[in-house]
C-alpha cells in the first residue's frame, strides 16, 4: 500500500486493528511501538490524533468499505481527488455489510481500492459459499 499510494494523499482504511501495525511502524511510530495498546501508548488502531497518515479511528471487522464509501462520497463533493484505499481481510468477507457497500460503491462508480488480503485466518474458521471460493481461489 505504501509503496503505490501516500497514506497523506490517499485515505488508508484498515478493516481490523492488527492489519495497521505495519502502517503504524512504517509511518513513523516504530521507536514507541512497545507501548502499542499500553496506558499512554499507541493505540492498536488507526488514530488521527496519534499520525496525519491515520485518517479514522477503525478496526472492526468488515466497516473499510463502507467507510470508504463514506469517504469517497465527501470527496466527490469537495471536488477531491483523494483514492480511498482499504485493506480488509478474507474473514471480513462473510458480513453483509461489505456486500452493501460494494453494491453501492459499484452503483455510483465511486473510486476506491480495495486490496483483499487473504491469509485464510480469521477469528473463527470462516464459512459460507465466499470463505469456499476465495479458497478455491
Amino acid at each position: 500500500m505504501h509503496y503505490v499510494f501516500d497514506p497523506l494523499k490517499n485515505p488508508f482504511i484498515f478493516d481490523v486493528s492488527h492489519q495497521c501495525y505495519p502502517h503504524k511502524l512504517i509511518t513513523g511510530r516504530w521507536e514507541s511501538f512497545s507501548t502499542l495498546r499500553q496506558f499512554k501508548g499507541l493505540s492498536g488502531f488507526t488514530k488521527p490524533k496519534e499520525s496525519k497518515s491515520d485518517y479514522f479511528v477503525a478496526g472492526h471487522s468488515s466497516t473499510s468499505i463502507s467507510l470508504a464509501l463514506g469517504a469517497a462520497k465527501a470527496n466527490k463533493l469537495n471536488d477531491g481527488n483523494k483514492i480511498p484505499v482499504v485493506m480488509m481481510g478474507d474473514g471480513s468477507m462473510t458480513a453483509g455489510m461489505v456486500y452493501e457497500a460494494l453494491n453501492e460503491l459499484g452503483d455510483l462508480k465511486l473510486p476506491v481500492v480495495i486490496i483483499l488480503n487473504d491469509n485464510e485466518m480469521s477469528i473463527a474458521k470462516p464459512i459460507g459459499a465466499m470463505s469456499k471460493h476465495l479458497s478455491k481461489l
